[in-house]
């Protein structure tokens, strides 16, 4: 719950530079609303410096901190990570032809090369796990190439999986739509009053 607390009195800091609020969700792993986010940059006054601000987070997600979020693009069965995807892809159309593009496109051809070969191989024979294997609902936590676990999911979790625990077995958790909507009115507000400000 503390770890809620901070991300969201950062996010609610940082959303006036749109750019820093949808880092911020990228490293907390908040990926549901980093992806809602890159649908509100519609929104935002896109100059020549915000596009600027959108080439250096594509840098940054080349760094060794973005590192456990690279490794996600590769994730299969329970583990797989849709709305990460749809947040690099957003990047990806927000930003012009360029290196950064480039670089961003060729990550994802290269996430979607194995997941087009998954998919392939389990139509053809009609299982993605051998009998003999781990169960999608069993398999270990992924890990770092150190051996070290990976974080667990985005802080909105973190106190609904303590009273999930005693209760029974459910799908995965979903993330806080109310906390989300929440964020992403704020994000905009401060988004409206800083156009508002441009123009004047």
């Amino acid at each position: 719950e503390d770890k809620d607390e901070i991300f969201v009195t950062l996010f609610k800091t940082w959303c006036v530079d749109p750019i820093a609020a949808l880092s911020l969700c990228l490293m907390a792993r908040c990926y549901d609303l980093s992806s809602e986010l890159v649908g509100h940059l519609t929104t935002v006054n896109l100059t020549v410096g915000f596009l600027m601000e959108v080439d250096k987070l594509v840098q940054l997600l080349e760094s060794p901190t973005f590192l456990p979020l690279r490794l996600e693009l590769v994730n299969t069965g329970s583990e797989f990570r849709p709305a990460l995807l749809r947040t690099l892809y957003g990047l990806l159309m927000i930003l012009p032809q360029s290196g950064a593009y480039n670089t961003l496109s060729s990550r994802l051809n290269a996430a979607a090369s194995l997941h087009l070969a998954i998919a392939s191989n389990a139509g053809a024979h009609g299982f993605m796990w051998p009998e003999s294997g781990p169960s999608p609902s069993s398999a270990p936590a992924p890990t770092s190439p150190t051996g070290s676990k990976l974080p667990g999911k985005h802080f909105f979790n973190t106190h609904r999986s303590r009273s999930a625990a005693t209760a029974a077995p459910k799908a995965d958790l979903q993330p806080d739509r109310s906390a989300e909507a929440e964020l992403l009115a704020h994000f905009s507000a401060a988004q409206t009053r800083a156009a508002r400000s441009f123009e004047l």
